[in-house]
């Protein structure tokens, strides 16, 4: 799931929880993309990490939609609220004493943080091939083994010695990204 995606859920899960209202998230919008790309890169640079960690994403949200709750305002909340340079600004200068009424929060309003947690995970890759998969992937040679990996395997993998050797691996990893870009991704390729 990319910090779009992540940030996206978040920003819907708390707005939908808080204010009992659907709200959806536009990430298909050029403003929205570009202050999701701007809030990571200055949290990354603040924090010294090339991205953000799910754990601290949640808290940052927690937080913010804690301080919006409070207050009486004209307009509905948005994104730029949550994530924009003032923001920010009010998360790193909060005192720490404020995390009491952020758990308090959490509990008035049901937020399960801990499944959202899990949701906004990535699945861990298997670290264990399947011995069914590789069985079939020696079945064949040349561009036969190919057309048998599209019908019996998840084709192209990193940690398959078979696929490693096989001469077909450029097309079979393109196919990949082709047919199964989810899987492509997760597999750390994309």
């Amino acid at each position: 799931m990319t910090v779009h995606e992540q940030v996206k859920r978040l920003y819907d899960y708390f707005f939908n929880k808080v204010y009992r209202s659907h709200v959806d998230l536009n990430l298909t919008s050029e403003l929205n993309r570009k202050m999701i790309d701007n809030f990571a890169k200055v949290v990354g640079a603040q924090l010294n990490l090339p991205n953000v960690g799910i754990n601290y994403l949640v808290e940052y949200f927690t937080f913010q939609f804690k301080y919006w709750s409070d207050k009486t305002t004209a307009r509905r909340l948005t994104l730029n609220w949550v994530i924009g340079r003032k923001a920010l600004r009010r998360w790193r200068d909060h005192h720490p004493e404020v995390r009491y009424y952020v758990r308090r929060f959490v509990k008035e309003h049901g937020l399960d943080l801990d499944a959202l947690r899990r949701e906004l995970a990535p699945e861990p890759e298997p670290t264990v091939l399947s011995a069914a998969e590789e069985v079939e992937k020696v079945r064949f040679a040349g561009p036969a083994r190919l057309y048998h990996c599209t019908q019996t395997t998840t084709l192209y993998h990193h940690r398959s010695l078979t696929c490693l050797g096989c001469d077909q691996r450029v097309a079979c990893k393109k196919l990949l990204r082709r047919t199964h870009p989810s899987l492509y991704s997760k597999r750390g390729y994309a």
